[in-house]
């Protein structure tokens, strides 16, 4: 693993929003991951963290083993939160046509309920667009 400690950060956070001890995510995961494991992953003393433990974590984290992956090797930006990364894969699984149903709904919402102006939300994208490149 290259860098534990986003991993790790978000394993701690989970298992405190959600109230689970390392013990709970042993009993949840089916034994599929230890207390030892957990623990070495909280405490940043774990360097390979193998794809079946991952997947064994999503369950008792209530996220997505993608998700933890991701993390675990900084596949997406660190300020992405569950739901963005959803959002994302859901749209991506779309075909291209209810790609664009998908972007007039979230355009109508956002015009709603949006707190940015139009103008500002371009600005972002652009700005994204250049950091990505």
């Amino acid at each position: 693993m290259r860098n534990p400690e986003l991993l790790a950060d978000y394993v701690e956070r989970r298992m405190a929003e959600l109230n689970l001890s390392a013990h709970d995510i042993a009993r949840i995961s089916g034994l599929r991951v230890s207390v030892g494991t957990v623990r070495n992953l909280v405490n940043r003393r774990s360097r390979n963290i193998e794809s079946d433990t991952l997947e064994a974590l999503a369950r008792p984290l209530q996220t997505s083993a993608n998700y933890l992956f991701e993390l675990a090797y900084r596949l997406i930006p660190t300020t992405e939160e569950p739901d963005e990364l959803k959002l994302r894969i859901f749209f991506r699984d779309l075909p291209p046509e209810r790609q664009k149903d998908a972007m007039m709904i979230f355009s109508a919402l956002h015009r709603e309920h949006g707190s940015k102006s139009a103008e500002t939300i371009r600005s972002e994208i652009k700005s994204q667009t250049r950091k990505a490149a």
